[in-house]
């Protein structure tokens, strides 16, 4: 058992098909699917259309191949596969409108073959090949929808929102239906709905590119100004960055000069107690001096007063001595002129007490305590 395919390609609507040209050494079965139906003819005659079934021993095998082989034929059967799901069919066009421009595009319409219509499927394969697909079934009604659904729609319209809106397309629907309902049902197709579809006029890419190049002017400054903006901004950062930097350096420097004020301020300040310390050191070498020479002069001074006390009891004492003697030499009558010669001598070891005397210089009197002469400074 082999099976057919009646469809290879998606575009295939409908296809005719005689048993006689399947040639297979085993019997062919077919396998319809819930949108495709068949119809088969035998010998002229309409049969049953089926869908939704396994249709067995349609064609080929060894017996039928042993007939043919012997002369005997079979009779004239035929198969018509169609497809019943929706299907959009289109058609292009080129039309001028009321306020000079022309329009484009495609007429859509979406046919179904019904299952009960399958037969009238064979008009269209009367003068045409036994394969139908969307292309030559746009062909088929292109020309009619052309003159009869889409000039006479088109041919009212006078600017783009008229054919934009939305009483074209009502307008085109319900003429489509009545001008094509004739020829769609005579090849066993319904319309299920129909619609124009536009393409740009030159006015509205003309719009569309002005539109565009306004955008594109307005991207560009945009982006002009943005790029602007970010040199700004990095400018500012920069000039902010190269402030930071200045401001470090400025801080490392004032904290070196810092450093170093401190460092030669603390050695200032070393040396000043250095300097503390040595004057501390000489005033108290001084005072301890000041206070040695003090104790020596205190010590001289007192050996001196002591000297001179003695020096006045020895003397106090030579002359109450000498006035004893002299006394005594008196009361014994010895009291003779060697004696007092004598005595005056020992007397004369004595300094004479000091007088006035006159300047060498100015011949002033001056005393003899003066060291220096007050009347000429000599």
């Amino acid at each position: 058992m082999t099976k057919f395919r009646w469809r290879d390609s998606p575009e295939t609507v409908a296809r005719l098909v005689k048993t006689e040209t399947i040639k297979t050494w085993k019997t062919s079965d077919v396998t319809l699917n819930p949108n495709e139906a068949c119809a088969f003819i035998e010998d002229g005659k309409i049969g049953d259309v089926m869908s939704e079934d396994v249709v067995r021993n349609i064609g080929g095998g060894f017996a039928r191949f042993m007939g043919d082989f012997l002369g005997r034929k079979a009779k004239d059967r035929r198969m018509l596969f169609a497809m019943t799901g929706p299907m959009d069919i289109t058609v292009p066009f080129i039309h001028p409108l009321g306020d000079g421009q022309s329009a484009k595009g495609v007429a859509q319409f979406r046919l179904q073959i019904r299952k009960g219509d399958l037969p009238k499927l064979l008009n269209l394969f009367a003068n045409r090949a036994p394969v139908l697909d969307r292309v030559n079934l746009s062909l088929i009604i292109g020309q009619e929808a052309s003159h009869r659904v889409i000039a006479p729609s088109l041919s009212s319209v006078e600017s783009l929102a008229e054919l934009r809106g939305f009483e074209l397309q009502e307008r085109f629907q319900m003429r489509s239906d009545k001008e094509l309902r004739p020829l769609l049902q005579a090849m066993g197709l319904t319309m299920l709905s129909a619609m124009l579809i536009t393409h740009q006029t030159d006015l509205e890419r003309l719009s569309a590119l002005q539109h565009s190049l306004r955008a594109a002017t307005d991207t560009e400054g945009a982006q002009a100004e943005a790029e602007v903006q970010r040199l700004a901004h990095r400018e500012s950062v920069t000039l902010r960055r190269i402030e930071c930097e200045m401001n470090i350096q400025r801080g490392k420097a004032k904290g070196q000069v810092m450093i170093e004020v401190e460092q030669e301020l603390h050695e200032l300040r070393k040396q000043e107690a250095v300097w503390e310390a040595e004057l501390k050191r000489d005033h108290a070498r001084a005072e301890l001096d000041a206070k040695k020479m003090e104790d020596k002069t205190a010590v001289a001074m007192s050996l001196f007063n002591e000297v001179q006390e003695r020096k006045k009891e020895r003397m106090k004492t030579s002359n109450d001595l000498q006035e004893s003697m002299m006394r005594l030499a008196a009361e014994n009558g010895a009291l003779t002129p060697e004696v007092m010669q004598e005595f005056l001598r020992q007397q004369g070891g004595q300094a004479p007490p000091a007088v006035p005397h006159p300047c060498p210089a100015c011949q002033q009197i001056v005393q003899p305590e003066w060291n220096v002469c007050p009347h000429c400074g000599a």
